[in-house]
C-alpha cells in the first residue's frame, strides 16, 4: 500500500473467494489499498483502491512459481508511481538512479535512462539531465548503463544544435561499442547517427560541403563493415545505392523476420522493416502499452521479399500520439512477433 509518496507495499494480486474479505476495515477512517490488481473485490468498510495497478499501465505479471518481483522491478514500479500519481519528480529521479546502481548491466537500464530524460524535461532542467547522464557515464563507463547514458546525451546535445559536442560523445560511444564483438547492431546505429548529425550540420550551414562528405564517409563505413544491419540498409537508401550486397547475394529471405525499428527512440518518424520468405498475408499493427490498437500500418498480401514501412507517430485518425512506449506486431502466415519502440516528442 502507498501512503503519500512513501511506497509501503502495493502491486499485490487479490483473487479470493466471495466469502472471504480481501480488505476488512473495522475503523471509521479509510484504508489505502492503491496500486494493486483486483480480479475479485470483496472489501468491508471504507477502502480506497484507486488508482489500481492496471490503471497506471502495469500488466499483471505471469505466474513465476511464487517468485517475488526483483528489486529492480520493484524500484521501477515505485518510480513510475512517484511520477504518475504523486508528481514527485525529484523522488522518482532518486529512485531511478538507485535502480541504475543495482542493475547497471541489465537491459532494464534502458528504461531507466529514458525515464530520467522524461522527468528532467518535465522539470525543465536540461542542465540537470546532462549532469545526471555524465555522472552515470563516469561511474558505469564499462557497463550498459554508462553506454546508454552516453548515447542519450548525444541526442540531447544534437537537439540543442551543439553538434561538435554531440560528435565528440558519439566518437567515444563508437569506441566503446567497438570493444564488444556482439554489439554490431549498436555500433551500426551509432555510425548511422553520426551520419545524420553531419547531415544536420549541413542543413544548418556549419561546415558546408565538408559535412556532406563526412556524412557520406560515415554511411559508407557503415555499409562496408555492417552490411547485414538495418542501419546499413537505411544508409544505402539515403545515398541512393538501392540494395546492398548482403541482400543481392540472397535475393529472397530464407525466413520470416521483423527487424528492429530505426531510429529508436524516434520523433516523429521511424522505419519498420520485415522479411517474407514466401507470399503471405501481412498484418502489421502498432499498439499502445495497454494493448489498444493505435494504427494498422499494413494489411495486405505480399510476395516474398524485403519490405519496410514508415510510421509517422499518428493514430488511425491521423492524430499525433503522445510520447511513450509502443508495440508493433507482425502476423504473416504462421509467423508472429512483437517488438517495442519508443516515441519521444
Amino acid at each position: 500500500m502507498f501512503i503519500g509518496t512513501d511506497c509501503l507495499g502495493g502491486f499485490n494480486y487479490f483473487n479470493r473467494g466471495s466469502s472471504v474479505y480481501d480488505v476488512y476495515n473495522y475503523n471509521s477512517g479509510t484504508i489505502k489499498a492503491e496500486c494493486n490488481w483486483w480480479s475479485f473485490m470483496n472489501n468491508s468498510g471504507s477502502v480506497d483502491t484507486s488508482p489500481t495497478a492496471a490503471s497506471l499501465g502495469f500488466s499483471l505479471p505471469k505466474e513465476t512459481g511464487g517468485r517475488l518481483p526483483s528489486e529492480a522491478e520493484t524500484l521501477l514500479a515505485e518510480a513510475y508511481y512517484q511520477e504518475k500519481v504523486d508528481s514527485a519528480y525529484a523522488e522518482a529521479i532518486s529512485t531511478l538512479n538507485h535502480l541504475a546502481e543495482i542493475a547497471a548491466d541489465e537491459i532494464i537500464v534502458t528504461k531507466v535512462i529514458l525515464r530520467l530524460g522524461r522527468l528532467y524535461r518535465k522539470l525543465g532542467d536540461i542542465e540537470g539531465l546532462k549532469e545526471n547522464l555524465d555522472a552515470l557515464f563516469q561511474k558505469y563507463s564499462d557497463k550498459l548503463a554508462g553506454r546508454i547514458a552516453l548515447d542519450y546525451s548525444v541526442s540531447v546535445y544534437s537537439g540543442e544544435g551543439n553538434f561538435a559536442e554531440a560528435l565528440n560523445r558519439l566518437e567515444k560511444l563508437i569506441c566503446l561499442w567497438s570493444e564488444i564483438p556482439s554489439a554490431r547492431d549498436e555500433l551500426a546505429c551509432a555510425l548511422f547517427e553520426q551520419g545524420l548529425i553531419y547531415m544536420d550540420m549541413d542543413s544548418a550551414s556549419f561546415l558546408g560541403k565538408k559535412s556532406v562528405v563526412a556524412a557520406q564517409n560515415s554511411f559508407n563505413r557503415l555499409i562496408e563493415n555492417y552490411p547485414e544491419t538495418d542501419a546499413a540498409r537505411l544508409a544505402a537508401e539515403i545515398l541512393g545505392l538501392g540494395k546492398i550486397d548482403d541482400t543481392d547475394v540472397n535475393p529472397l529471405p530464407s525466413k520470416f523476420a521483423l527487424r528492429n525499428n530505426y531510429p529508436n527512440p524516434f520523433n516523429p518518424l521511424t522505419t519498420i522493416a520485415y522479411d517474407l520468405p514466401e507470399k503471405s498475408r501481412v498484418i502489421l499493427v502498432v499498439y499502445d502499452i495497454m494493448g489498444q490498437e493505435v494504427v494498422r500500418l499494413v494489411d495486405t498480401y505480399s510476395p516474398a521479399g524485403y519490405y519496410k514501412t514508415v510510421w509517422d507517430g499518428r493514430n488511425s485518425h491521423g492524430q499525433p500520439v503522445s510520447s511513450g512506449v509502443y508495440l508493433y506486431r507482425i502476423m504473416a502466415g504462421n509467423y508472429s512477433r512483437t517488438n517495442k519502440m519508443i516515441l519521444m516528442r
